[in-house]
């Protein structure tokens, strides 16, 4: 980015001379040689001026890597305050939350409310038989099991982790022989939650090694 003392195109100059072939060519051939282009502008038309002839020879340019990465950057030409030379800025735009993909797990089938909250999202749409309202209808659903999902599976190699350390504290308890019956009731629905959790877990990673 800077002052490269030349034009690209004919329009870059005004109320100089005619612009001549010759004094565009090098440049032209250097960007398609190398692969480069001009970044997109905003503001000012030109960036140099002696009040009378008005230029556009500052600019940014940059490869493919940088244009498939950044597509949101822009070079703002800036007022020139007391230069002959206009400022260039490149503005960075901030990249879009794009919101998380909601991906169906096998284990949300096997929810006791899966089939209700299923059919209550259905059956909320209007019943218009075209593509428009079926894409409604699928969207209901989907927003439904995510909140299933969400209140309810998430996190669930986080649960395991819980899950087997009490247990394990637990069983440290129990190794004297005076246990009393209350703590075997503990342990079972401690080995049931480290049981289901770890399934759920298990199908997450296999469904998403195979994606």
């Amino acid at each position: 980015m800077g002052d490269y003392n030349t034009i690209l195109a004919v329009e870059d100059r005004i109320n100089g001379s005619s612009v001549q072939e010759n004094e565009i060519k090098d440049f032209k051939e250097l960007l398609i040689n190398t692969g480069i282009c001009e970044m997109r502008t905003v503001g000012r038309d030109y960036t140099w001026t002696n009040s009378h002839v008005f230029s556009r020879i500052d600019r940014a340019i940059v490869n493919a890597e940088w244009v498939t990465n950044m597509p949101q950057v822009d070079v703002v030409i800036m007022d020139p305050l007391f230069e002959d030379h206009s400022p260039l800025c490149v503005k960075l735009g901030e990249e879009p939350k794009a919101s998380k993909p909601f991906r169906f797990f096998n284990y949300l089938a096997e929810h006791k409310d899966f089939l209700p909250i299923v059919t209550e999202a259905w059956n909320k749409s209007s019943q218009t038989r075209n593509m428009a309202g079926i894409w409604r209808k699928l969207k209901d659903v989907r927003r439904e099991l995510k909140g299933l999902n969400t209140n309810e599976f998430q996190a669930a190699d986080l649960r395991v982790k819980n899950a087997r350390q009490k247990l394990q504290e637990v069983q440290q308890q129990m190794r004297t022989t005076s246990i009393s019956l209350q703590k075997f009731e503990e342990e079972k629905e401690l080995k049931q939650q480290l049981e289901k959790w770890a399934i759920i877990e298990e199908n997450i990673y296999k469904q998403t090694s195979r994606n």
